[in-house]
């Protein structure tokens, strides 16, 4: 499960995008990175791409047939193993409402003695990766509401001593195909991308 991770402040790569230069790296300088970070938590918004382009959404995905704009149980990670039969999200599987969600880093808490510490999985440049999603548009008479949740899988193999579970990340190659193929032609991506080799883990600032 991932309850927690960085993006890159949104007006940085637009800056970037406007001038021609690619967002900044300062990746020797680890302090640095985190000041061009933003902290995503459940029900906050993040930055989403689709097919369509870029898209801030709220982190918890709230299926279109539900009555209520939140659900009693939680919805900000969906495993890759039951996403296609649990009512959930089963319907944006089918109907290819797939994202991709940038992420810096993603982080999980793992006890150094006796103390649960917070570690950072990011790859070994710091370079943006980007994990499989699902987003959902929900609306009712004057309410409207933009979701997305991350599709989780089975821990890469180097860094199952941290959590058995991780967010999907694919690998850049694949991008176009998660969000323009159909269902089936994008099934197997689901499955863990244990081919990815620059994932590191550091221990982060504790605040």
């Amino acid at each position: 499960m991932c309850s927690y991770f960085n993006q890159v402040k949104r007006e940085l790569k637009k800056e970037a995008r406007k001038s021609g230069e690619p967002v900044p790296h300062d990746w020797e300088i680890p302090e640095v990175i985190r000041e061009r970070w933003r902290v995503i938590r459940p029900t906050v918004e993040a930055e989403t791409v689709t097919a369509e382009g870029s898209e801030m959404r709220l982190w918890g995905l709230v299926p279109f047939w539900s009555k209520e704009p939140k659900l009693k149980y939680s919805t900000f990670n969906a495993r890759s193993e039951s996403l296609k039969e649990k009512p959930t999200f089963r319907d944006g599987w089918k109907r290819s409402q797939r994202c991709l969600i940038p992420a810096a880093c993603y982080s999980e808490w793992f006890p150094i003695e006796g103390k649960k510490v917070r570690h950072e999985v990011h790859y070994h440049d710091w370079s943006e990766m980007m994990i499989a999603g699902l987003w959902s548009d929900w609306q009712r008479e004057d309410q409207s509401k933009a979701t997305f949740t991350m599709v989780t899988t089975s821990a890469l193999d180097a860094i199952q001593w941290l959590h058995v579970r991780s967010p999907l990340i694919l690998k850049p190659e694949d991008h176009d195909r998660w969000l323009t193929a159909s269902p089936d032609e994008c099934e197997e991506l689901l499955k863990p991308q244990n081919n990815i080799e620059a994932l590191a883990v550091s221990v982060a600032e504790q605040s």
